[in-house]
């Protein structure tokens, strides 16, 4: 799996390739358990990281879509952007995605969730 996601990083390569990388890195989140995921698939998380903005830069977002970049943040112990990426959140939080990505990373989600008061969850 890790070989055929580096693929695409040359063919396509560009813009397609960092998209269809970070794509094969959502798919992989029900495949490992959360604090293995980066370790087992073998996938980059800056690479991940560069689809996820490249991807919200080009096609905008919906709240699941931050939902899933602030668990696979967590899953890559990167909380300078699980910090950045709540701020986007809208008003609802899966606590499923995010919520697990959050406890389990030692990210704290009663911060988080102060941050954005008024927020919605669900329980997955």
């Amino acid at each position: 799996m890790k070989e055929y996601a580096d693929s695409l990083l040359r063919e396509p390569g560009g813009d397609l390739g960092q998209v269809a990388y970070l794509l094969v890195a959502v798919q992989q989140f029900n495949a490992y358990a959360f604090v293995e995921l980066f370790k087992k698939s073998g996938l980059n998380w800056p690479d991940v990281k560069a689809g996820f903005e490249l991807r919200e830069r080009v096609y905008g977002f919906s709240n699941e879509d931050w939902n899933i970049y602030l668990y696979l943040a967590c899953a890559a112990d990167d909380h300078a952007t699980a910090k950045e990426v709540v701020q986007h959140f809208g008003e609802w939080i899966s606590l499923h995605l995010a919520g697990e990505a959050l406890v389990r990373s030692g990210y704290c989600l009663g911060p988080v969730l102060s941050l954005r008061r008024g927020m919605t969850h669900d329980s997955g």
